[in-house]
């Protein structure tokens, strides 16, 4: 690995404590953890909302073919 360096520069060695690295993975599973749970919770109330929205969609098209229905009712007298 040294062998295709210059033969004069500055190279600098960082003690990796693996206690540390450890850590940091075990924080990043919990950070995993919770933006999972945000995300199924999300999901959930996605789906309810995208339910009722056309459960709602079924009603509007409903009542437009029943006032549709009433204007060409009320047209034709």
């Amino acid at each position: 690995m040294f062998n295709s360096l210059l033969r004069r520069c500055v190279v600098l060695l960082e003690d990796i404590n693996n206690v540390d690295l450890i850590k940091r993975q075990e924080e990043d599973e919990k950070f995993v953890k919770s933006v999972n749970n945000v995300i199924a919770k999300i999901d959930v109330e996605l789906s309810k909302t995208l339910k009722n929205a056309l459960k709602n969609n079924e009603k509007d098209k409903k009542t437009r073919k029943s006032a549709c229905s009433i204007f060409s009712t009320l047209s034709m007298m």
